[in-house]
């Protein structure tokens, strides 16, 4: 909540990272412990996006087969196994160094200024713009 939305939330041993106030003119902490717990769960019941049709069965086998040969999949890997069974994300939700050292990063958590966690790419062409800093505004530019 703190990280992604500016949100504070009361404090919860070994649960509760960034901080439990800020300089904004809300009362904090801005969440009960019980709304965040009810907004995870929110998240974590909502379905995956559905791929979308393939209306050009060799090109996008075309496409996979590239992605695997470019190295895509080392970070973007396909699927990963969940409770429920595989998940195809494309994505090892692992944190990688991205930016060139001296880079002006943020630290957040566990991850230095460089790294930032591998974007899922379940839905990407529904979502630009891309690169870890929105700097791109196709795919095309992403991957290049």
């Amino acid at each position: 909540m703190a990280a992604e939305l500016g949100l504070t939330v009361e404090p919860q041993d070994g649960l509760t990272f960034g901080s439990v106030d800020d300089n904004d003119d809300v009362e904090d902490p801005e969440l009960s412990a019980a709304d965040a717990e009810d907004i995870a769960f929110f998240i974590a019941m909502l379905a995956p996006p559905p791929r979308q049709p393939i209306i050009f069965a060799e090109q996008v086998a075309s496409g996979e087969e590239m992605f695997e040969t470019a190295g895509c999949a080392l970070c973007h890997v396909p699927s990963l196994q969940g409770s429920d069974g595989p998940v195809e994300l494309y994505s090892d939700l692992l944190l990688h160094e991205m930016l060139p050292a001296g880079s002006v990063g943020i630290e957040d958590t566990s991850a230095n200024v460089l790294e930032f966690r591998t974007a899922p790419l379940w839905g990407v062409s529904q979502t630009a713009p891309y690169s870890h800093d929105g700097s791109a505004d196709t795919l095309d530019e992403a991957i290049r």
